[in-house]
């Protein structure tokens, strides 16, 4: 694995812009065996992924004096990655392939825009909002099964808004919430035909959303300590599970996280 990234920025008159880019190469060969010998004579399989991965973020930024200790910062961005990846899954013997189960070849881009208001209405209260839109595009190629080849799209729009109130001695309150999502595998969103058991399958979604919000509490001891306790919920449109000895995804119903963190 390599990777590469830069940056570039310039400042002036109250504004900021900056880009930064990335590209990375990455190669992974595992090898694994979870039921010994429950299928064949061992069961061991092999997981190839091999990609290389490009990105880049460019964002602007505005401040603006609207008197007497209020003032506002707006913010302007796109963000977009490509990977290119060769990803199969392969029956071994003492790591020597006996039999593919699946290879594909995998192309997803992901391009996202954001904009984001943050106000400071008094010296004890301020708020961010932002709202993002999310494009996510896969084709894939399967060279074993081809009913398992295509593409897919999927479309998210992000709103997000945080309230701080405060600091009052140091401490302050603030609340969080938000929408946003998690990706799924490209291969799990076209998938027709279970690899390995051929049974027909039920393609899952590329994106999945979800919506959390928390509430909590800071405090600034000293320049070099920070606590902060926050309680938090986090619910998901559904969860998916990646079989690695099959080749398939197993979709799961929607879950629902609770919790405090302390920190």
């Amino acid at each position: 694995m390599w990777s590469l990234s830069g940056n570039w920025r310039r400042s002036e008159n109250n504004q900021l812009t900056a880009v930064q880019w990335y590209a990375i190469q990455y190669d992974l060969d595992l090898y694994s065996n979870f039921t010994y010998a429950l299928e064949r004579s061992t069961d061991q399989f092999a997981q190839k992924d091999h990609r290389n991965v490009l990105g880049a973020k460019a964002f602007r930024t505005w401040s603006f004096d609207l008197g007497p200790e209020r003032s506002m910062l707006n913010t302007l961005g796109i963000q977009v990655r490509q990977d290119q990846i060769r990803v199969g899954l392969y029956d071994t013997a003492q790591r020597q392939i006996q039999g593919t189960v699946r290879d594909d070849r995998v192309r997803q881009t992901m391009l996202g825009v954001y904009g984001q208001n943050e106000f400071n209405w008094s010296p004890w209260f301020r708020t961010i909002a932002g709202i993002r839109a999310d494009q996510l595009s896969a084709n894939v190629t399967s060279y074993t099964l081809a009913e398992n080849s295509g593409q897919a799209s999927a479309f998210k729009l992000s709103p997000k808004i945080s309230a701080i109130f405060g600091p009052w001695n140091k401490t302050e309150l603030f609340f969080n919430a938000g929408k946003g999502f998690h990706s799924n595998d490209a291969r799990g969103a076209l998938t027709r035909v279970d690899p390995r058991s051929q049974e027909t399958t039920t393609p899952v979604p590329l994106l999945a959303p979800g919506w959390g919000r928390e509430l909590g509490w800071r405090a600034q001891w000293t320049p070099s300590l920070q606590t902060t306790l926050a309680a938090w919920r986090l619910d998901l449109g559904s969860e998916l599970v990646y079989v690695g000895d099959s080749g398939s995804t197993e979709a799961k119903g929607p879950s629902h996280r609770r919790g405090l963190e302390l920190n």
